[in-house]
């Protein structure tokens, strides 16, 4: 009896771990829903705005008027790396191939660098790299102003930012992904030959300056954000296939429960029948 009150608190205790996942997994797919897509729709204008600011901002750097403009004043450390990472568990394995991604590029780079959640963080310090790096806190779900503002605010005062999230690419696959989002020497990498050879020549109004405002400010600001929700749907699409993996191994220690409880249960039905058994041939002898 003792042995049957164990297997049935322990279904008792996995079907509510099971309920658990499936709540999880509920709240995952509104969360992708919301965005999905709005995400998709805006990839294309998002990624063509990235490179748009990797296109002007060398000619603008280049211009005369722009060499003392208030782009560069505060600047003293041309490159950062930043990697969008999350604060909680559960998003599968994206997060810490990411960091591995990241983890490689900043082992090889003398570069600023800069971690976006606390898994990053926990990522990074168990690396132990012995580099100093900047840690933002951001919500996974619904990141505030403020902290978008910070994110943006800093990834401006560099001349180049590597920035390293997840993406989504269908429901069962995510990837680690690099985006380049400002600086010279990125942008040959991005269009694949020399930026001097295949840019067009432009011509600034109303001044450099205010141009270099806009896309420092107002654009790169939409890019990071753009990216910020790239990652948080590669997150959560990966909690989806995470969470759905473990419901099948909880089925399956379902039904090996439920399995053993039907063992016990003839157990003790040929117990009950032996002793029955037994009972008749002592009145007969």
């Amino acid at each position: 009896m003792k042995l049957n009150s164990l297997i049935y608190q322990e279904q008792q205790e996995v079907g509510d771990v099971k309920a658990m996942v499936e709540v999880y997994q509920e709240i995952a797919a509104m969360r992708m829903q919301s965005v999905k897509q709005a995400i998709l729709n805006a990839r294309q204008y998002y990624e063509s705005l990235a490179l748009l600011v990797r296109e002007v901002r060398p000619w603008l750097r280049m211009s005369s008027n722009t060499t003392k403009s208030v782009s560069n004043t505060n600047k003293t450390i041309s490159k950062t790396a930043l990697f969008f990472s999350a604060n909680t568990g559960l998003y599968g394995d994206i997060i810490e191939r990411t960091g591995r991604e990241f983890l490689a590029y900043i082992r090889g780079e003398q570069s600023d660098a800069a971690v976006v959640g606390q898994a990053g963080k926990r990522i990074i310090e168990s690396a132990r790299t012995g580099r100093s790096i900047t840690y933002f806190p951001c919500d996974d779900a619904h990141p505030t102003k403020d902290q978008i503002v910070a994110i943006v605010g800093y990834a401006q005062t560099f001349d180049h930012v590597e920035v390293f999230h997840g993406r989504f690419l269908n429901l069962v696959s995510q990837v680690p992904f690099r985006s380049s989002l400002t600086g010279e020497n990125v942008v040959s990498h991005a269009l694949g030959t020399d930026w001097k050879k295949t840019s067009f020549f432009y011509l600034f109004e109303p001044t450099t300056a205010e141009i270099t405002t806009v896309i420092e400010g107002e654009v790169l600001a939409s890019v990071i954000e753009q990216i910020l929700h790239e990652s948080n749907f590669s997150k959560f699409a990966s909690r989806m296939i995470h969470l759905d993996r473990a419901l099948e191994h909880i089925d399956e220690r379902l039904d090996m429960i439920g399995r053993q409880q039907r063992r016990m249960s003839r157990r003790m039905e040929n117990k009950k029948q032996l002793a029955r058994l037994s009972g008749r041939l002592i009145w007969q002898t």
